[in-house]
């Protein structure tokens, strides 16, 4: 969250100081930030996927935010893939 509240081309809503979670209305506004990186049904061409994921685990050769999963064996990248694969076009 820290890197996407401002600034970049994914930002997420920002959260009031203590908050811990988002309102119903936030949750929604960056479900619709995160359908502009998501390819549905298509997670290996998502950048949801690409971008965080390390380059010799199959991801883009740069992220500036760095690379935090290593594999698509990783549990939360497999989280990301499993709600991907599912969505409606």
């Amino acid at each position: 969250y820290a890197c996407h509240s401002q600034g970049t081309p994914l930002r997420l809503q920002e959260m009031s100081p203590g908050d811990t979670a988002w309102t119903e209305e936030q949750s929604r506004a960056n479900f619709v930030a995160l359908t502009r990186v998501v390819v549905p049904g298509q997670p290996k061409l998502s950048r949801l996927i690409l971008m965080p994921l390390a380059h010799e685990g199959g991801g883009t050769e740069f992220h500036p935010g760095g690379k935090h999963f290593t594999t698509m064996d990783d549990p939360e990248i497999k989280t990301l893939v499993a709600w991907i694969s599912d969505v409606k076009k």
